[in-house]
C-alpha cells in the first residue's frame, strides 16, 4: 500500500510498445476469447432465469458480445492485454441479494472504474486474505453454477446427454491438469507454436466445451436432446415458474432487452433488420 500511487490513469502505451506479433500469443488469446464468448452466452441465459425474465433474443445476445468486444479493444489499446467478458459471480450476487436493477449494476461499474484509478484503495483490497475471497467466491459461483446446471432439465434427462456432460466435464478438468503437471511436453518441433498448442490444452473451459461440441455433433440425438427446442420450452417454463413464485409483473421483451433512447425512425429502416445488434434484426 505504501508503494501504490494515489492516482493511476491508464493510457495507450503505458506498458511500452511492441512492433512484433507472435503467432503463438495470438492463438492463445483467440482460444481464450472463444471460451469467454461461450461463457458469456451462458451468463446471459442464467441472468434471465434468475430474474424471471424472458430468454434473451438474438439481437440482445449479439449486442452483449459486441459490447464485450469493444471493451476488449479498449483494454488492449491501453495496454491491459486481455479480453473483457461478463462475470458469472455477479449473477450469483443477484441470486443472494435479490437485487437485479440495471441502475445498481451501472453504478457498480462506475465504482469499479473509480477503484481502478485509486491506487491506494486498490492496494487495500489486494491485502484481503485469500481464504476470505475464497469463501465469497464459493457462495457466488456456487449459486451461479447451480443456475446454469438447471438448464439441463430442458434438454431431456437421457443417457446420451448425461454421458456427454460427464465425459466433457471430466476431460475438461483432467487434460489441463495433466499438461500443467508436464510442462516440458513437446508436441511439435517449433517451440512457439508448441507453446500455443499447450496453452490450448491447459484451458479447462475450452477443453470441456470443445469435447462437448464434438460429442454433441457426432453422437446422434433428437432436437429436444440437442437443445434446438430450447427457446420454446424456456418460454413455457419461465411462465410456469413466474406463476409459482407469484411474480405479478411481466415486462415486455422490448422493455427488458431494448436499446435505451432507440429512435423509432431507425427501427423502421429496412437496413435495421440486417444489423445483428438492433432489435429489428431478422
Amino acid at each position: 500500500m505504501y508503494s501504490a500511487p494515489w492516482i493511476y490513469l491508464p493510457y495507450p502505451g503505458c506498458f511500452g510498445f511492441s512492433l512484433s506479433l507472435s503467432a503463438s500469443t495470438m492463438i492463445t488469446f483467440f482460444v481464450a476469447m472463444i471460451a469467454s464468448n461461450i461463457d458469456s452466452l451462458a451468463d446471459y441465459h442464467a441472468c434471465s432465469k434468475i430474474t424471471y425474465a424472458p430468454p434473451p433474443p438474438k439481437h440482445a445476445v449479439n449486442r452483449g458480445v459486441f459490447v464485450e468486444g469493444i471493451a476488449s479493444f479498449i483494454a488492449g489499446a491501453i495496454g491491459i492485454g486481455h479480453g473483457t467478458n461478463s462475470y458469472g459471480g455477479n449473477i450469483g450476487a443477484i441470486g443472494i441479494t435479490r437485487v437485479a436493477s440495471r441502475r445498481v449494476f451501472q453504478f457498480l461499474g462506475i465504482i469499479y472504474i473509480v477503484f481502478g484509478m485509486l491506487g491506494k484503495l486498490s492496494a487495500f483490497f489486494v491485502t484481503i486474505p485469500f481464504p476470505v475471497l475464497g469463501g465469497i467466491q464459493l457462495i457466488y459461483f456456487g449459486s451461479f453454477i447451480g443456475i446454469v446446471l438447471s438448464n439441463f432439465q430442458k434438454i431431456g434427462n437421457t443417457h446420451r446427454n448425461f454421458t456427454i456432460i460427464g465425459v466433457s466435464t471430466l476431460l475438461g478438468m483432467t487434460i489441463p491438469i495433466w499438461f500443467h503437471d508436464n510442462p516440458d511436453i513437446k508436441l511439435i518441433d517449433d517451440q512457439k507454436y508448441n507453446g500455443a498448442i499447450i496453452a490450448v490444452f491447459r484451458n479447462p473451459n475450452f477443453m470441456g466445451g470443445f469435447m462437448a461440441f464434438l460429442l454433441d455433433n457426432f453422437w446422434p440425438g433428437s432436437l429436444k436432446e440437442r437443445g434446438f427446442l430450447f427457446e420454446e420450452d424456456d418460454d413455457k417454463q419461465h411462465t410456469d415458474f413466474a406463476e409459482n413464485v407469484e411474480v405479478t409483473t411481466h415486462p415486455s421483451e422490448d422493455v427488458i432487452y431494448g436499446i435505451p433512447f432507440y429512435p423509432r425512425w431507425l427501427a423502421k429502416l429496412k437496413l435495421a433488420k440486417y444489423i445483428p445488434v438492433l432489435p429489428g434484426y431478422e
